[in-house]
């Protein structure tokens, strides 16, 4: 770990706005992969954000051991801030992770899953797509369900993302099904829906059909 990246984990404004001016290589990336500015991230420095990208700092870089960007580190570790700033600086939202074995899950997806609903409403601005599938074909809805994160959920229904998507599991999807009725019930006035049912004929926990979990259906 190089000094830079240390002081931007540690929000050390001073320190890497010094560094920087020292001509600093804001790319170096330490054994794991990992720049300074996924530091920033990571540690919601906002403001070290700003400073690393203004000094040319790579926003595509990802970490070795998750294929995490920068942007993906700070809607994991629920940055509002931080994501701010880095889709100010153009920072990509389509990218998606790689491991060794690539899941293709994006930042919004993260942003769904790890509970940020600043995050996901700032992705989708910045024209993040709604239904993208990662590789076991999980959405960003069904990872918000999975959270209970009901606020992520409304977000994504607001900007149209479809319901009724399966993903390759034979689980059900972890989601409580009073929560469920009440996402569903709520959109009802807004949506013009003359009924309202959960997912239909199934027999499944939660209101899950039989031949693969969906996110919710209307």
């Amino acid at each position: 770990m190089t000094a830079l990246m240390h002081n931007a984990k540690q929000r050390d404004i001073g320190c890497v706005e010094a560094l920087i001016l020292a001509k600093a290589d804001v790319n170096l990336r330490s054994k794991t992969g990992v720049t300074a500015l996924i530091m920033a991230a990571r540690s919601g420095c906002d403001p070290c954000i700003t400073l690393l990208t203004d000094a040319g700092a790579n926003m595509a870089l990802k970490d070795n051991r998750y294929g995490l960007t920068a942007l993906m580190s700070a809607c994991k570790n629920q940055q509002v801030g931080c994501v701010r700033n880095l889709l100010s600086a153009n920072a990509t939202v389509a990218y998606v992770d790689q491991k060794t074995q690539p899941e293709g899950v994006t930042a919004l997806a993260y942003a769904s899953g790890f509970s940020c609903p600043g995050c996901v409403q700032l992705l989708l601005d910045a024209g993040a797509d709604p239904d993208n599938k990662d590789n076991w074909h999980k959405t960003a809805l069904m990872a918000a369900a999975r959270s209970d994160c009901t606020s992520c959920v409304e977000k994504l229904l607001e900007a149209k993302a479809t319901t009724d998507i399966k993903n390759d599991e034979e689980l059900p999807l972890s989601m409580p099904h009073v929560m469920v009725t009440r996402i569903v019930f709520g959109y009802s006035s807004k949506l013009g829906l003359m009924s309202i049912s959960l997912i239909g004929k199934s027999t499944m926990p939660y209101g899950m059909p039989s031949d693969g979990p969906v996110a919710l259906h209307a």
